[in-house]
């Protein structure tokens, strides 16, 4: 199993009022739960619990649509759904895990930049990889677990 996937930094350090919060099963992109009116820690904690009582099924969570919590029991696993449910224009940027930014691109939408990550993970096998869409993790590959932790 792959560990809980940490988001980059604490996507509820400056996260202030009720919002909304959306949790997706990742696999089968099944969204299982909207809850109005919920503090971005709230909403953390509902997700880890789910997780926690399913440890065989990848969960990718949100608040206000920011990224509260993703646990994958696969790698990759929920990398396609983060652009589905994502829209607009942003900024792209590609992390080789322990060495360097490798991209930084402005204005494109987030498939865009989950596709041209994959393309880089793809023609570097032997290398692990992240990639954000403005701030938000849109693909993880780490060959070594914990490897790319920390990033950007």
């Amino acid at each position: 199993m792959i560990p809980e996937q940490p988001a980059l930094g604490d996507s509820c350090a400056d996260a202030m009022g009720p919002g909304t919060y959306k949790g997706y099963t990742c696999g089968t992109s099944s969204h299982f739960i909207t809850t109005e009116s919920i503090s971005c820690q709230d909403a953390r904690r509902k997700c880890m619990r789910k997780a926690e009582a399913n440890p065989g099924t990848s969960f990718y969570c949100t608040w206000n649509d920011r990224l509260v919590y993703r646990k994958e029991v696969a790698a990759g696993a929920c990398n396609p759904l983060v652009c589905q449910i994502s829209s607009g224009t942003g900024t792209y940027q590609g992390y080789i895990c322990g060495s360097h930014n490798f991209v930084t691109t402005n204005n494109i939408p987030c498939q865009y930049a989950l596709d041209n990550c994959a393309l880089n993970a793809a023609n570097n096998p032997s290398r692990s990889l992240v990639c954000t869409w403005n701030g938000i993790e849109v693909f993880r590959r780490e060959l070594v677990p914990g490897s790319c932790n920390g990033l950007p």
